[in-house]
């Protein structure tokens, strides 16, 4: 396995790093599925754009409040850097 995203019990995990007690666990989370849906390339992407609007701990603070939501932002993220209308700014 090359990473959590390859796990099918990823969105159920409590065990090492996704302990509930953990402040960075759902934000690992939330960028593990992006990564499991698409791929390591695009989320090096989406995190770079992330960090152009936050730094780094505000962007775990974004992304950690629920691994859903934080997916979300992570997808948003996505729709704005690869939406064509943008590309002619």
């Amino acid at each position: 396995m090359d990473g959590c995203y390859e796990c099918d019990e990823l969105e159920n995990c409590n065990k090492g790093f996704y302990i509930p007690s953990n402040d960075g666990a759902n934000a690992a989370k939330a960028q593990a599925l992006y990564i499991r849906k698409y791929g390591k390339k695009e989320f090096l992407k989406v995190h770079d754009r992330l960090h152009e609007k936050y730094d780094f701990q505000k962007t775990q603070e974004v992304l950690g409040q629920d691994y859903k939501e934080g997916l979300r932002i992570l997808e948003e993220s996505y729709m704005e850097y690869s939406s064509p209308e943008l590309w002619m700014i």
